[in-house]
């Protein structure tokens, strides 16, 4: 479970950038990034789902829990919510 968490959360990370190259933004750390989906007025309504997302990313990569079947569910929410917002931004 822990490698699809992982993943989600990269899938999420590209469509970000994805976005924010079409605005000429391109991020060289996660710290950047984090700071321009927080500030960014576009991107901001997704910062709390990006944020679980990145959490439970490192959580799965470095932590020792075990992550249940339903915590892979969430993070596929969080994606589907940033997913979501990108498309109607551009």
């Amino acid at each position: 479970m822990e490698w699809a968490i992982t993943a989600t959360f990269y899938a999420a990370l590209h469509y970000l950038e994805a976005y924010l190259a079409t605005q000429g933004i391109h991020s060289q750390t996660h710290v950047e990034r984090d700071q321009r989906v927080n500030s960014l007025p576009e991107l901001r309504p997704l910062y709390g789902s990006y944020r679980r997302l990145k959490n439970q990313s490192l959580e799965a990569r470095y932590g020792t829990r075990q992550f249940p079947r339903s915590d892979v569910t969430a993070t596929a929410g969080w994606l589907d919510q940033i997913k979501s917002h990108i498309s109607n931004l551009v």
